[in-house]
């Protein structure tokens, strides 16, 4: 939805950051995108629905553990190693989001999967998908090890004003909901970071069930690829580039002896920045 630039009364439309007039930055497009009232209207409803389920259920308990596990949570996402040893050296210690690294030359996708992705993509956030980082919304125990060993998370106050998050996988969401380019997808399954509770509580009250443990919610919130099996998370849309200094913590198994000289120096890098990079246990 077109809104009226606060400083000089220009339209600014759903995809623009800032007011083509004058300049002035408005809020981010995923973000505002994600608010509007449709949307959270939308949103609002499911969790009713899903929270009345969870009642039935007997499952009430176990849904208040599940966004008690929400409080602390932080936006994260895997890489390799060799990755993380490539940002730390980029002069600007800019990580683009994966579209922008396609359109200069330094991704390829040269399969169906990715195809579709671009496709996708475009439908959730359409005409800045580019400025993009997709990431997952983490409580702390999860990871996406199929994206690489290593799990990046980031400082909440860095992420959280330009983050919208969708109930799951761009890609898989759109082939289950038959979303066709250009229509938009279903309201009321992306949140703003304020709204995650309830984005979680839409996706997840309904599947609940009484004496489930803290490992088995885990699960619900995150769940890795098994054979055949997608990968299932809520994910995170980080509008813009990622600088080193967003950097909470990276954690991931010990180095190989051939890998011993970059995890130094990756180690070191992130020491420069107030950032961690620590050993699983």
């Amino acid at each position: 939805m077109t809104i009226r630039c606060k400083v000089c009364g220009a339209d600014v439309h759903p995809y623009e950051y800032s007011c083509v007039r004058c300049m002035s930055a408005h809020d981010f497009p995923n973000v505002r995108k994600a608010r509007t009232a449709r949307e959270r209207e939308a949103l609002r409803i499911r969790a009713i629905k899903s929270r009345r389920a969870a009642k039935k259920a007997g499952a009430s308990v176990e849904l208040s553990r599940l966004l008690d596990m929400l409080t602390d949570a932080t936006i994260a996402f895997n890489r390799d190693l060799a990755v993380l040893f490539d940002w730390c050296h980029r002069p600007d210690q800019m990580f683009k989001g994966w579209l922008e690294q396609v359109s200069n030359g330094r991704r390829i996708f040269p399969d169906e999967f990715n195809d579709a992705r671009v496709a996708f993509e475009h439908n959730v956030n359409p005409n800045f998908s580019k400025e993009i980082n997709f990431c997952y919304l983490d409580t702390g125990t999860q990871n996406l090890t199929e994206y690489g060993p290593y799990k990046v998370k980031f400082h909440s106050k860095a992420v959280g004003h330009r983050v919208a998050f969708l109930e799951t996988n761009a890609y898989y969401f759109c082939r289950q909901h038959k979303v066709v380019v250009p229509s938009d997808i279903p309201a009321g399954r992306r949140a703003t970071w304020n709204d995650r509770g309830l984005l979680v509580e839409a996706k997840l009250g309904g599947v609940l069930r009484q004496g489930m443990s803290d490992a088995d919610l885990g699960k619900l919130l995150l769940r890795e690829r098994f054979q055949e099996d997608p990968a299932d998370f809520i994910e995170a849309h980080v509008y813009g580039a990622l600088h080193l200094s967003a950097i909470e913590t990276i954690s991931g198994p010990p180095p190989s002896a051939d890998d011993e000289a970059m995890w130094q120096s990756v180690r070191a890098k992130l020491r420069t920045v107030g950032a961690k990079l620590e050993i699983d246990p």
